[in-house]
């Protein structure tokens, strides 16, 4: 699955710098999953892909709890025909829904472009984690700043692999 869009543009690498900072992470928190919702709807593509150039995918995961499907639009990392996904929650106290859904139901679906694929989560921890979160910052800075934030917890750090059909 190829997603990894072109090098951003000026504008997108001003608006990836402004989710690094406070005011920048505080108002993108609290709006950026509800807006790319209805942007991905229209134009099946992230708000997160338009406005920074970062690479986005819709991830489904079954809750923890009930089992009933939720897709979210994560920002992927490719790695090979893996994918990283950074459990960063925007530095918040605690991991995202989406994770513990992982760690429940291992197995997800990801979609790009109406193009999906069945994979397998897991995580990822030590070398392999540190060399996942080198790529991911690469791709996205903002991910050091959440990782701050976040203080006393390690954001997690999830690998997808492909499931063999």
């Amino acid at each position: 699955m190829d997603f990894a869009p072109p090098p951003p543009n000026r504008l997108q690498k001003g608006i990836k710098w402004l989710a690094t900072t406070s005011p920048g992470w505080w108002i993108l928190s609290r709006t950026l999953n509800r807006l790319d919702r209805l942007v991905a709807r229209v134009s099946h593509r992230s708000l997160a892909t338009i406005l920074a150039g970062l690479p986005v995918l819709q991830v489904t995961t079954r809750d923890a709890t009930t089992g009933a499907p939720h897709t979210i639009p994560l920002v992927s990392v490719p790695r090979g025909r893996d994918i990283i996904l950074i459990a960063s929650n925007w530095g918040g106290a605690w991991n995202p829904r989406w994770y513990e859904n992982l760690k429940a139901h291992p197995d997800v679906t990801v979609t790009f472009h109406g193009k999906s694929e069945d994979f397998t989560a897991r995580e990822v921890d030590h070398m392999l984690r540190d060399e996942c979160w080198r790529s991911a910052v690469q791709t996205y800075p903002g991910f050091e700043g959440y990782q701050r934030r976040a203080k006393n917890r390690r954001i997690p750090v999830i690998l997808l692999t492909p499931k063999q059909n």
